[in-house]
């Protein structure tokens, strides 16, 4: 599952926070596209996919580079549950 955002949220990241698994999840698909050729199911989960690069695109900062921490946030570690 995808939010509107972009963040994914599979598994153990039904939160969206651990945001390596969406970009394992682009390279991953694109990695499948390379080797199998199967241009219909990457065509069937575009947009999914275009939400998730955008996700990373728009949280760039001056460098063009993603920041691992969220907004207010710095350091590794994370409060759980996560602040609303």
């Amino acid at each position: 599952m995808v939010a509107d955002d972009g963040r994914d949220q599979y598994g153990y990241n039904h939160v969206g926070l651990y945001h390596d698994c969406g970009l394992m999840t682009i390279l991953g698909t694109h990695a499948y596209l390379v080797h199998s050729g199967d241009l219909p199911f990457v065509r069937q989960h575009l947009p999914t996919l275009e939400r998730m690069l955008g996700f990373f695109i728009e949280r760039r900062n001056a460098e063009g580079l993603f920041p691992m921490d969220p907004p207010g946030r710095t350091g590794t570690t994370m409060a759980w549950p996560p602040a609303a």
